[in-house]
């Protein structure tokens, strides 16, 4: 891409990422759905059950709500780059 400016710049990868958060919030009930982008990284949702946990001080057993979290995945020359440091 040969932008100009920073302007448009900010309009191109603002598309991307509004189309990468379109399709993530599309597709939330699918546990294990991901996203892989070519030589940077790879988006993965995945569902987080409920679990029981006791009050350390109260005592009192209570039950955490089930999640859905977006985890990103480092792939290619960005992966390499966390190692070396």
């Amino acid at each position: 891409m040969d932008l100009e400016t920073k302007c448009e710049a900010e309009i191109g990868l603002g598309a991307v990422v509004n189309a990468l958060e379109e399709t993530l919030r599309s597709k939330l009930d699918t546990d294990g759905f991901s996203i892989k982008l070519g030589g940077f990284g790879k988006f993965k949702v995945r569902h987080v059950r409920p679990t029981r946990r006791k009050g350390g001080f109260s005592g009192k057993v209570g039950t955490t709500a089930a999640k859905r979290k977006i985890k990103f995945s480092a792939l290619g020359m960005l992966r390499a780059s966390e190692i070396e440091q």
